[in-house]
C-alpha cells in the first residue's frame, strides 16, 4: 500500500491515518457479514502519540493524551459526540455499565454511560502526575505541586494559576493524591481484584 494513500503536510502522520480508515473500513465491511456483528460492541481507541503535530492543543502534556474513545454497537440508534473526559481505565466499568452487568466488580474508572458519575482523567508525563477534573488540571511531582490551569480557557498550559484559588488548588490535590495512594497500596498489596473490604475508587 506504499503508493495507494495521499498523504498530507505531515506524512508521517496523514499517511498512517488514511491507512488506518481504510484498514477499519475493510474490517468493519468483513465483520458486518458475520452473525455476531450485530450483537458485538466495538470499542475504538488510540493510545497518546508522540508524532509531530499541527494543532496547537495538542502540543501540551495533556494535548499529547487527547485521544478519541469510540463504542460503536451496530443497529443502536444512538449516536453523538461527547467532549468530557474520558480515559482508557473508563473503558472496563463502561463496558460492564453498557452490559447491564450487576456483579461485584473493581475499577479506578467510570461508567461513563452513567451521567451520575463526575468525569476525571489522571495521568503521568515526564516525572508529572496530571490531574483533570471540572476544568482544571493540575500538575505534581510527586513531591509538590507545580501547576494548576485552566485547560478549559487555556488548552495550551500558559497561565499557571497556582495559587491563585487556593481551595481549587488543595482539592485537585487531595483527589489527585488519593487516587495515588489507591493504586500504589493495592499493588503492594496484591489487591487490585474484588475483595469485600475494597470500595472503588469514585469521585465524592
Amino acid at each position: 500500500y506504499s503508493d495507494r494513500f495521499q498523504g498530507g503536510p505531515n506524512n508521517a502522520v496523514y499517511k498512517v491515518v488514511q491507512y488506518t480508515d481504510f484498514a477499519l473500513r475493510r474490517f468493519f465491511e468483513k465483520a458486518s457479514t458475520t452473525d455476531w456483528f450485530k450483537n458485538t460492541l466495538f470499542v475504538l481507541v488510540a493510545d497518546h502519540s508522540l508524532a509531530p503535530v499541527d494543532h496547537e492543543k495538542y502540543k501540551s502534556s495533556i494535548g499529547s493524551f487527547s485521544v478519541p474513545v469510540i463504542f460503536y454497537q451496530p443497529g443502536n440508534p444512538v449516536i453523538g459526540h461527547d467532549s468530557s473526559l474520558i480515559q482508557q481505565i473508563d473503558i472496563f466499568p463502561s463496558v460492564l455499565g453498557f452490559l447491564n452487568y450487576d456483579e461485584t466488580w473493581f475499577s479506578f474508572g467510570n461508567n461513563r454511560f452513567n451521567l451520575n458519575e463526575k468525569p476525571f482523567v489522571v495521568n503521568y508525563i515526564n516525572g508529572m502526575y496530571q490531574f483533570m477534573e471540572d476544568g482544571y488540571v493540575i500538575q505534581f511531582n510527586g513531591e509538590k505541586t507545580e501547576g494548576v490551569y485552566n485547560y478549559k480557557n487555556d488548552i495550551t498550559l500558559k497561565n499557571n494559576l497556582l495559587g491563585k484559588n487556593p481551595s481549587v488548588d488543595e482539592a485537585l490535590l487531595k483527589r489527585l493524591k488519593a487516587f495515588i495512594q489507591q493504586y500504589n497500596n493495592r499493588m503492594v498489596d496484591n489487591r487490585l481484584s474484588i475483595s469485600n473490604e475494597l470500595i472503588p475508587f469514585k469521585p465524592q
